[in-house]
């Protein structure tokens, strides 16, 4: 007699309302993920129900029932999922749609059926909302007795703690809890299919403590569930770009030394690249020849403009721009390609015009420095 009672009561510990924490569990971190990932579809569908079958809402109603039993009510029918169903065929929808999604799980597993139920999942006795039984048939959904039930699943669970944790420790949060959801899904010896929840007996259709659950059927010998299958694949996804993105290597960080040393540097770099390019081109590269006007010349336009005064002014007479040669453009383009404007205000800032020339020419070995203008501007 010992040995029972004591037997009744491991039972009754062991699948009183772990299978809810552990639900809450996947929940919080899998809605914690949802938050950044608001571009997965499968994730959604896999919490609150998908196309085709029962969809729930935020606060726990039912969206949409979907092809889901016709008109039957019953828990068990719910409750009970398998994939290839007779009543598919029949034109009577298919079983277990509220078991295909996490929520609807919730619902299987921790609404009060026909028989006391306190403490079921962590929660108190809900008084005279209502209870929720029936293996076909059964009484009318109510949908009050849902939202109550999930507000108080609401409380329990949401404690807004992976708000505050990073993405990668979300991703963790949520293998761990998937895992411990796999390892608590037990097979009837009976039926064969595999139950979670507080119930151990097939069909979970609430009529007695020991039938509130959710009922998967195997695959491959091991249990098939629809929503906790989409949250795997979704989350093995994300974990692999998350690794990638870290393995990426990151851009080189700035060499050591000050400002000053760095800039130097630089230039001394510059000056060598220049020289090379220079080696490279074969001929010496000469500057062009740039003739000053003088006064005279001036003053000459300005007669023959009939313009007043000594210096400057503008001719009336039409000009026409000269065909530039090939040979001097092909020479101002092989220099221009090998230190613009830009490279020599970097090598020589602070330096006028005809000096910066006058350096260039140095650093090229270039002998024709005559003829060079003295403007200060650059």
């Amino acid at each position: 007699f010992l040995w029972r009672k004591f037997s009744i009561l491991w039972v009754e510990t062991k699948h009183s309302d772990k299978g809810g924490f552990l639900l809450c569990n996947v929940f919080k971190a899998a809605t914690g993920v949802l938050r950044n990932e608001k571009n997965k579809p499968q994730l959604k569908d896999a919490i609150y129900g998908a196309k085709g079958g029962t969809k729930f809402r935020d606060d726990g109603s039912i969206e949409t029932r979907g092809n889901c039993v016709g008109t039957l009510s019953g828990r068990s029918v719910l409750c009970d999922y398998h994939k290839n169903s007779g009543r598919v065929g029949l034109g009577l929808g298919k079983n277990g749609c509220f078991a295909e999604s996490l929520v609807g799980t919730f619902f299987c597993v921790c609404t009060p059926g026909d028989e006391s139920t306190q403490g079921l999942c962590g929660l108190k006795e809900f008084g005279s909302v209502g209870t929720w039984s029936g293996r076909f048939s059964g009484i009318k959904l109510n949908e009050t007795l849902f939202k109550d039930v999930w507000k108080k699943l609401n409380k329990t669970c949401n404690d807004d703690s992976e708000g505050e944790q990073d993405y990668k420790k979300q991703l963790e949060n949520l293998k761990t809890a998937t895992e411990a959801v796999r390892k608590r899904i037990e097979r009837s010896h009976v039926s064969g299919f595999f139950l979670l929840g507080q119930g151990t007996s097939f069909p979970c259709s609430g009529e007695t403590n020991k039938n509130i659950c959710a009922a998967y059927q195997a695959k491959g010998g091991k249990p098939y569930v629809p929503w906790l299958d989409k949250i795997e694949l979704v989350l093995r996804d994300l974990i692999d770009a998350t690794a990638y993105i870290n393995s990426a290597p990151a851009l080189e960080a700035p060499r050591p030394g000050t400002t000053e040393q760095n800039r130097e540097n630089e230039e001394a770099a510059l000056v060598m690249q220049i020289g090379e390019n220079e080696e490279a081109q074969g001929p010496t590269v000469r500057f062009p020849h740039i003739q000053m006007e003088t006064d005279n010349q001036t003053g000459d336009k300005t007669e023959k403009g009939g313009l007043t005064g000594n210096k400057g002014g503008y001719s009336r007479e039409s000009t026409q721009r000269k065909e530039r040669k090939p040979q001097n453009f092909q020479k101002k383009k092989q220099y221009s390609a090998s230190c613009n404007r830009h490279q020599r205000r970097r090598l020589f800032p602070n330096t006028s015009y005809s000096a910066t020339l006058i350096s260039l020419a140095q650093l090229t070995n270039m002998q024709s420095t005559h003829n060079i203008p003295t403007d200060a501007s650059l």
